[in-house]
C-alpha cells in the first residue's frame, strides 16, 4: 500500500515534468530531483505542484519505496511501517489538496481558449 501510493505519486510528478515542464530529471538520483522540481514555480508555465512542506512528508514514502523495492520486504522495518501508515491518509489528502490548488493556478496560466492534453 505505501509503495503503491507513492508509485501513484510519482507517477503525477512524471505527467507533469514530462508534459508541462518538458523535462523528467535523469541519472541516480532523479526520484528526488523530480520531487523537488515539482515544489518550483516555473514562470510563466506552471505554478508549483506541491509545497516543500508536502516534499518532505512524501520524501518518507520515497525512501521507504526504496526500501521495499531493494530488500523485497525482507528488511522492512515493522515500526517503520507503523509510523507511515498511520499517516498515509493525511499525506493523501495534503497532495489531493495541492495537487487540486496546482490544477486551479493552470487554469489561470494557460491561455483562454487553451486545453492541456
Amino acid at each position: 500500500m505505501l509503495h503503491d501510493f507513492y508509485m501513484a505519486v510519482e507517477k503525477i510528478m512524471e505527467a507533469v515534468a514530462k508534459s508541462v515542464d518538458g523535462v523528467v530529471p535523469q541519472g541516480p538520483n532523479w526520484h528526488r530531483e523530480l520531487l523537488v522540481q515539482m515544489t518550483l514555480s516555473v514562470p510563466q508555465v506552471r505554478p508549483p505542484v506541491i509545497s516543500t512542506e508536502t516534499a518532505v512528508v512524501l520524501l518518507e514514502y520515497l525512501a521507504f519505496r526504496h526500501v521495499f523495492r531493494n530488500v523485497y520486504g525482507c528488511g522492512l522495518s515493522a515500526v517503520r511501517l507503523g509510523e507511515l501508515l498511520p499517516k498515509l491518509p493525511g499525506a493523501a489528502k495534503r497532495l489531493e489538496d495541492e495537487v487540486t490548488r496546482f490544477l486551479a493556478g493552470m487554469e489561470e496560466v494557460l491561455p483562454e481558449g487553451s486545453e492541456a492534453d
